[in-house]
């Protein structure tokens, strides 16, 4: 979250975020910390650790366009640093 944390601040008042629980990578504080920030918070909990929550999509909509981007990137501070990551990002008006 300190990483992105600013970015996500400026879309706080419309931000909806789906958070996977159960994979030992997600942290408290972090989505504490999240919760400050966005509007909406919602945790998956699949009931499981071999199947867990693990899509990739972030939507960002304005009055006038949106983008939406699909990809492998998690948000962590592996993917920041070091992964070779890939995905597609599409503009709308």
């Amino acid at each position: 979250m300190e990483r992105i944390e600013e970015h996500v601040a400026q879309h706080a008042a419309c931000a909806t975020v789906f958070a996977g629980i159960r994979n030992d990578v997600t942290s408290y504080q972090g989505l504490v910390r999240l919760r400050r920030i966005v509007g909406e918070l919602y945790t998956v909990d699949t009931g499981s650790r071999t199947l867990i929550f693990h899509p990739k999509l972030y939507l960002v909509r304005a009055k006038e366009h949106a983008r939406l981007t699909i990809g492998s990137a998690n948000l962590t501070l592996a993917r920041l640093n070091n992964n070779i990551e890939a995905g597609v990002r599409l503009g709308f008006d």
